[in-house]
């Protein structure tokens, strides 16, 4: 009888170790190849909207998981006239999520509303630095899709809520995972009438230790006609921050 359970244990065990079918992938599963609880990134932000010259800004990028959400802090670094800019978000799994931005200028933190009212806070949070917010979206299962010459994973979202939808602003999202990696590579969001209003997609990606993150990758708003590249120049994963780090009062020091 020993030997029986022993046998039944190790076949259990094998299974959980054996790589899941493509189309089996969830974005649950896109999440856990994510398994840092911080990230540090020092990014490149280059933005180009129709008719204007390119703008670069430096950007520092802080994320940390907590137990009931996910936060962000992203501070300026250059250009001189944007140098110690801070946005704060405190996202949170239930919903009542917190946006700050301390307007250098003012010398004062400004309370965001609303996130879609906040180009740079809707951004940011749309983009691949956070995990994705599988709490927002009912999600279709996957499905292969070529894409050049590669076979993606497209799997389909759409807002779980009218709250959800105002806080990731939008009503729809598709994403496209690369299978080998668990790492969402392209991404649409879509309004309510089903159309495509923003693109992002990863050019580049790197591993460090067993996680697969993005590190070159664009995003185009096509209702206000402008794109950005960001490059990230530098990534820590799993560094300890000051622990008032996400805070009003941290931001109030920037």
């Amino acid at each position: 009888m020993r030997s029986r359970t022993l046998l039944v244990s190790l076949f259990a065990l094998l299974v959980s170790l054996a790589p899941k079918p493509a189309g089996a992938i969830t974005m649950d599963d896109v999440a856990a190849q994510l398994s840092y609880r911080t990230l540090e990134a020092k990014v490149t932000l280059i933005v180009q909207r129709s008719g204007a010259e390119a703008l670069s800004k430096r950007i520092q990028v802080h994320v940390e998981e907590s137990s009931g959400g996910q936060n962000l802090l992203m501070v300026f670094r250059a250009p001189s006239n944007m140098k110690g800019t801070g946005f704060l978000a405190l996202t949170k799994n239930n919903f009542d999520d917190e946006y700050y931005m301390y307007v250098r200028t003012l010398r004062r933190v400004k309370r965001v509303p609303n996130l879609s009212e906040n180009f740079m806070l809707r951004d940011f949070l749309s983009l691949y630095f956070l995990k994705p917010r599988n709490e927002l979206w009912d999600y279709s299962p996957a499905v292969e899709e070529k894409k050049g010459d590669k076979t993606l994973l497209r799997i389909e979202g759409k807002a779980r809520s009218t709250k959800a939808e105002a806080l990731a602003g939008y009503k729809r999202v598709i994403h496209w995972i690369e299978p080998a990696k668990t790492l969402i590579v392209q991404t649409h969001f879509l309004d309510g009438s089903g159309k495509v209003v923003r693109k992002q997609r990863v050019e580049e990606s790197l591993r460090i230790g067993k996680v697969w993150v993005p590190s070159v990758f664009l995003t185009e708003d096509l209702l206000e006609g402008a794109s950005a590249r960001l490059e990230v120049n530098e990534y820590t994963l799993d560094v300890k921050f000051p622990d008032d780090l996400f805070s009003v009062r941290y931001l109030k020091t920037l």
